[in-house]
């Protein structure tokens, strides 16, 4: 792809799949990743977002440092993409929480919280709590699109500072 507006296509096509991301914050000067599963993305306010334990570590590294970021891979398409922004927590979504199926909220139900020392592997239960479901939504300042396609490697920078426009880089 030699079009850099096809390449922004591409990446909010592949980002608007969802699926699941690397999320990287930072706590203590140092760096911490985990899995997340993207559930939104905005292209035309530049956000995507993904739902958490509101008492999970992450959300405390996000509210000392809303600096993140996220890392990509699509495998098809043989693509990587890694995104850089501000993240904010809201909390109190009690109208979003009754859209998520029963089956799937328990990882907002966790006793104790997330990262809680526990005796045992088991030594926790579940009890759904909708104050403990948080949307995290990170309001995008980059997007890299590293294509590493058997074609020819390509890779472009595309930044919130320049409306999207985007920049070749070496890949």
């Amino acid at each position: 792809m030699s079009d850099l507006a096809a390449v922004l296509d591409e990446a909010w096509g592949l980002l608007a799949r969802g699926g699941l991301v690397t999320v990287c914050t930072v706590s203590g000067g140092a760096p911490r990743a985990r899995t997340v599963v993207l559930r939104e993305t905005d292209r035309a306010q530049g956000r995507v977002g993904f739902y958490t334990d509101a008492r999970s570590t992450k959300v405390r590294e996000i509210t000392e440092n809303p600096q993140v970021a996220l890392l990509i891979w699509r495998e098809p398409a043989q693509v990587q993409l890694r995104l850089t922004g501000r993240a904010t927590v809201e909390t109190g979504l009690t109208d979003l929480w009754q859209t998520i199926p029963e089956d799937r909220r328990e990882p907002y139900s966790h006793q104790p919280a997330p990262g809680t020392p526990i005796p045992a592997a088991d030594a926790w239960e579940e009890q759904p709590a909708p104050e403990h479901f948080a949307r995290v939504t990170v309001t995008l300042d980059t997007i890299e699109h590293v294509s590493l396609a058997n074609s020819g490697h390509t890779r472009a920078l595309f930044s919130s500072r320049d409306r999207w426009g985007g920049q070749w880089m070496s890949p």
